[in-house]
């Protein structure tokens, strides 16, 4: 298992990997990704088929730009 516990690699990707995660879980959660893998690609197929569904109605425009 790990545990929640984010260092500082690259500041832009930190910020955004520390929010995504503690949207799922509470800081010092201990995370098994064995056995959270198969929700977490399942919630990536889900929103690449939205993104998808979205991008065939021309309605994608800058929905990924964070910045």
């Amino acid at each position: 298992m790990s545990s929640l516990v984010f260092g500082l690699y690259d500041p832009q990707v930190s910020i955004w990997v520390r929010e995504w995660a503690l949207e799922r879980w509470e800081e010092s959660t201990q995370v098994s990704l064995k056995d959270d893998l198969p929700k977490l690609k399942a919630l990536c197929r889900a929103e690449s088929q939205r993104l998808d569904a979205m991008a065939e109605n021309d309605e994608v425009d800058g929905v990924l730009d964070k910045s």
